[in-house]
């Protein structure tokens, strides 16, 4: 039987302590109750009574499925029930779901899509935040006790932690598996949810560049959806605003292998002008999934290798996401610049070239060039010019980095690396808008490949008009060629180049491309657990 009127509850044979219980608790309720009391020993005095040893104060949880209610113990004074906090307002928001890849390095982007559901009564009156969190485990520590008794004294022993053996499972009073959180960044929810409505999202976020130095590569580590931090929506349940995403996999990312299987183009003579169609074969030959992507059909003459800075842009190609092993046909129709752009006056044998993962999503390296292999991803075009059509010099821009910052400071790798340029139009007609690429090379820039950091919009600039952008880059973690991290300090070089894929006809092409003075990248640091001594004899 449950009395419904709290100091109607006979006294507790524990030495005179009463039981207090809420008055909402029936006979149906769940609930489980948990004794919290320290030092508290019963000692028989006789058959079939009990005396506590001393008086002390405990603690009586009590849980149930709904809510949760705090009950006191007490040896002296009259009972009183705790009661539960009065509820303000019945919104009640909780994260449906976080779906997340299962693969990713550090320092790269990824998509992120989830739901939120208001479970309450009431509509949220006002946007809410959500926090996308890292989540990972650490190894549980224990302080070393001789340091702590020594802790503020003269000459005390550094206090430090050192980890649990392998083999002994820690106790109940440590964490087992103590985690740590990093913010990836926040979800606008401008659109409140009205009762028992859902709202989608997606975001795309960036890791951090290199794990922390407390990161254990053993253990998983996930995504996290938290609700409203702030606590700016008062809720009737604060302890469902988080979930989890399956774990996720860092380390390096395989996506494929894209290749030219035939390329064709339905002209083999042509003038300046001429419209021309392509077709290519492109297959995935590698044995994980190929994003979708865009590839460029270049221009270049034939003694040129392709993939430089003689390249002439004439189409975009937009490429599917492939499956391992699936083949995919691709088509494009473009016109031939005219006029002749100038750094192709006096030659009239070209090759058309179809350049893969132009946006360089499969790897960030840049090779110094690519290989056209005829009938695979190269055709070759002659293209005869008129003997009255003479290249003019006046009449085009030319645009010019004449400035790059040089980074200061100690950069690691997995860094953020800020990058500035001013861009100044020098020619004598305006410059339709195009972009700038920053890439990192070598000390020496010997051109034997590049690490593409990405890349920033120019806008439209009028003759003598001068442009100030910045990008926000990273330093990779990992060399996207060896898929390791340099374990000793590099010297490289910053080099930013404007209208990278040869789109403007400009007056001179040599001032597309500045160098920053030479800086060292320093090693990533890993500290280093020194082995516990040996047990004394």
């Amino acid at each position: 039987m449950t009395p419904s009127n709290p100091s109607s509850v006979p006294a507790s044979p524990l030495g005179g302590l009463r039981l207090i219980v809420p008055p909402d608790v029936g006979p149906s309720t769940p609930r489980l109750f948990r004794v919290r009391a320290k030092g508290f020993r019963p000692r028989r005095r006789g058959f079939g009574t009990l005396r506590p040893r001393r008086r002390v104060r405990a603690t009586l949880k009590f849980e149930s499925l709904e809510h949760r209610r705090l009950l006191s113990l007490s040896s002296a004074g009259s009972p009183s029930a705790v009661n539960a906090p009065a509820v303000s307002s019945s919104v009640d928001l909780r994260p449906l779901r976080l779906v997340a890849p299962d693969r990713a390095d550090w320092g790269e982007e990824v998509t992120v899509s989830g739901a939120v559901v208001n479970q309450g009564g009431e509509p949220v009156s006002d946007e809410f935040l959500g926090e996308i969190r890292l989540v990972y485990s650490v190894e549980p520590t224990r302080p070393a006790n001789r340091a702590a008794r020594f802790e503020g004294r003269p000459n005390a022993p550094a206090l430090r932690s050192r980890p649990f053996p392998a083999s002994r499972a820690p106790s109940a009073t440590v964490a087992a598996t103590p985690t740590r959180t990093v913010t990836l960044g926040t979800v606008a929810f401008a659109r409140p949810p009205a009762s028992n409505q859902v709202v989608a999202f997606e975001q795309t976020l960036r890791l951090p560049g290199r794990p922390p130095e407390d990161f254990d590569s053993s253990r998983p580590i996930r995504l996290a959806l938290v609700v409203d931090p702030n606590d700016r929506v008062a809720e009737f349940d604060e302890t469902n605003q988080s979930v989890r995403s399956a774990p996720l996999k860092v380390g390096p990312v395989e996506r494929g292998a894209p290749a030219s299987l035939e390329f064709f183009a339905d002209k083999t003579q042509a003038s300046w002008g001429d419209e021309i169609a392509v077709s290519a074969k492109v297959a995935n030959l590698g044995s994980e999934r190929t994003p979708a992507g865009r590839a460029r059909v270049v221009l270049t003459p034939v003694s040129v290798a392709p993939g430089g800075g003689w390249d002439v842009t004439l189409a975009d190609v937009n490429i599917p996401a492939l499956e391992p092993n699936m083949v995919v046909t691709v088509e494009s129709r473009f016109s031939l610049p005219k006029p002749i752009p100038l750094a192709f006056a006096g030659h009239s044998l070209f090759q058309i070239t179809l350049l893969l993962d132009a946006d360089y999503q499969v790897s960030a390296w840049r090779p110094a060039s690519a290989v056209a292999d005829t009938g695979r991803n190269a055709a070759t075009l002659r293209i005869e010019a008129p003997a009255d059509a003479v290249p003019t010099l006046p009449v085009r821009p030319n645009l010019a980095v004449t400035q790059l910052n040089t980074p200061a400071g100690r950069l690691v790798w997995g860094d953020p690396l800020p990058i500035g340029v001013v861009v100044t139009n020098m020619g004598t007609t305006p410059t339709p808008a195009t972009t700038a690429r920053y890439e990192l090379t070598d000390e020496a820039a010997t051109n034997q490949g590049t690490l593409v950091l990405g890349q920033t919009e120019i806008p439209r600039l009028e003759p003598g008009q001068t442009a100030r952008v910045t990008h926000q880059a990273m330093l990779p973690y990992r060399i996207p060629t060896t898929g390791l991290t340099p374990s000793q300090p590099a010297a490289a070089r910053l080099l930013a180049i404007v209208d990278p894929e040869g789109r403007l006809d400009e007056t001179s092409e040599t001032d597309n491309a500045l160098l920053s003075e030479p800086f060292t990248i320093q090693p990533v640091f890993r500290p280093v657990t020194p082995p516990r001594p040996a047990p004394r004899r």
